[in-house]
């Protein structure tokens, strides 16, 4: 009987492990600037249809974990339109 668990927690490790393998994510950063091409300041840039996000600094830098492939931002601000910015499965840069 002992066995029989270790066996079924070893093939859970190993299902478990792939998934996250299958999992990865990549950083994409970028910069957020106005029509006068000024930084903006507290921009949320969020991954679509999820939680993930995060606030553009002092300069509108952001940086974002998202999944491996191709993803869409959601990138918002109060008295502006959302925009949505398609991201590229290489594409690591937005501005």
């Amino acid at each position: 009987m002992r066995e029989c668990r270790l066996f079924v927690l070893f093939l859970l490790l190993i299902v478990g492990g792939g998934l996250s393998l299958s999992a990865q994510n990549r950083v994409i950063s970028g910069k957020v600037f106005d029509t006068e091409q000024q930084p903006m300041v507290g921009v949320t840039v969020q991954l679509e249809g999820t939680t993930t996000g995060t606030i553009t600094s002092l300069d509108g830098d952001f940086t974002l974990a998202v999944p491996s492939g191709e993803a869409v931002l959601k990138v918002s601000f109060v008295g502006y339109l959302t925009q949505n910015v398609n991201i590229s499965a290489t594409q690591t840069d937005v501005t």
